[in-house]
């Protein structure tokens, strides 16, 4: 009898090691995947006992249900999360969760494969699934003037650090996923988008988590980049153009950075980043209505001068003259002040025609500033006059440029063309003028057959 008991309870012992040394495992091994999914995700500090409630929900369920785990993952987990049977606190850590599998919008356009496919996912369920709904709220969270959790004033609310969390994730997730929106919807996007391009003071109130000045300055600019970006995809589109204009206020936040000179009163690579979005929405906006006319371009061209005035025509003037200016701003700056030439001063329109020719001429960026003044001559021919009365020598660099057939010579031949048709008067100009198209014209047929 002593025997039999002496041989059950080694086996209890036994067991119990076994049982003991499982859970020891399980758990070092759970530990090592919540570690390596955290890692991963970039979740750091509090969030990662977020992916470590995931885990334990999923062992859980699938404790009870061996098939609990198919068809789920950190994604579907955090939408259920979010769900209108949910609490506050729990759609706080599914938004938490989608957003940080999103990161910084600045740094997808770095690395856009990088779980690429688990943002589709998220695309999916939070704008066609059922569960739309989510967006909703996101847009509602994200504004910083709103009041998501009571009926208070925006300015007479406590902003509590989680509230500012909160509103950092939402942002993010809206400028992720405002290009997919629906046409309904968008009015809605791009005035939350507008909410959210707000001064520094307004930003470190509505936002900020930490003390850190150089830190909240760095928050701030990529938070304004990722908006004025959010906004130049939109507006590939002529209808996103025109609920851009029309949204209240949103054109002077766009123009902000240029018309306060920032960029050159400071360091060039703190605000480049920023400026040259705000160029590239603005370029983009008066290539589609720069040239004034019907009701939207109309309100453009009134908010620009409102806006811009000569401050800023002058602003992006220095651009163009500036040495520590990218090529890529300067392209941008031709291009805005090309498509809002025909509102321009006469005065403005020969500085401008007079500073792009000075480029051709001598710049680097010859190239964009030879297609610039293509462009001007082709809007109006008379401008052809002007280009050969501010600098003597642009006729000998088209005809050189003719001649040799460079890149670009399609827009020296037109430029040459107008010039033919419209200069009339009867000087120095047009002799060289008269010579050097006699001279060059059966050089290029010659090259051309």
């Amino acid at each position: 009898m002593n025997l039999a008991l002496d041989v059950l309870y080694k086996i209890v012992v036994v067991q119990c090691a076994i049982l003991l040394y499982r859970r020891i495992i399980n758990a070092l091994v759970e530990k090592r995947l919540v570690t390596e999914v955290a890692e991963a995700y970039g979740f750091k500090g509090p969030t990662v006992t977020l992916v470590e409630d995931y885990m334990k929900e999923t062992r859980r369920g699938c404790a009870k249900n061996p098939s609990f785990a198919k068809g789920r993952n950190l994604v579907t987990y955090a939408v259920d999360l979010m769900g209108p049977d949910k609490s506050p606190a729990d759609y706080a850590s599914g938004l938490t969760i989608l957003s940080t599998i999103f990161g910084p919008l600045c740094r997808v356009k770095v690395k856009p494969s990088k779980f690429q496919e688990q943002r589709g996912i998220i695309r999916y369920l939070i704008l066609y699934a059922p569960s739309s709904h989510i967006f909703r709220l996101l847009l509602v969270l994200s504004n910083p003037r709103s009041s998501p959790y009571g009926s208070e004033r925006p300015e007479t609310q406590i902003i509590t650090s989680q509230l500012r969390e909160t509103r950092k994730h939402a942002a993010n997730m809206v400028l992720h996923l405002a290009d997919g929106v629906s046409v309904e919807q968008l009015p809605q996007v791009i005035q939350c988008i507008s909410s959210l391009i707000s001064t520094f003071k307004e930003h470190q109130r509505f936002f900020f988590t930490h003390s850190d000045y150089a830190k909240e300055e760095e928050d701030y600019l990529e938070r304004l980049w990722e908006c004025l970006h959010v906004l130049y995809v939109l507006a590939a589109n002529e209808n996103n153009c025109r609920l851009i204009i029309h949204t209240r206020g949103l054109l002077t936040k766009i123009m902000t950075p240029l018309a306060s000179n920032l960029y050159h009163q400071t360091d060039h690579d703190t605000w480049e980043n920023v400026l040259k979005e705000s160029l590239k929405v603005i370029n983009r906006l008066t290539a589609t209505y720069g040239h004034g006319e019907g009701e939207t371009g109309s309100k453009l061209v009134r908010e620009i001068e409102t806006n811009l005035e000569m401050e800023a025509v002058e602003t992006m003037m220095s651009v163009l003259r500036c040495d520590k200016c990218s090529q890529k701003m300067g392209t941008l700056t031709m291009g805005i002040l090309t498509n809002l030439h025909v509102q321009m001063q006469t005065a403005d329109k020969v500085y401008l025609i007079e500073m792009l020719v000075h480029m051709y001429t001598t710049a680097n960026s010859r190239t964009s500033a030879l297609e610039a003044l293509a462009k001007l001559c082709f809007q109006d021919g008379s401008n052809a006059t002007i280009i050969l009365q501010v600098n003597g020598s642009a006729v000998s660099s088209f005809t050189e440029d003719l001649k040799a057939l460079n890149y670009g010579y399609h827009s020296v031949a037109e430029i040459l063309q107008h010039a033919c048709l419209h200069y009339t008067n009867d000087d120095e100009c047009l002799r060289i003028l008269k010579e050097s198209m006699t001279d060059v014209i059966p050089k290029v047929i010659t090259v051309l057959q």
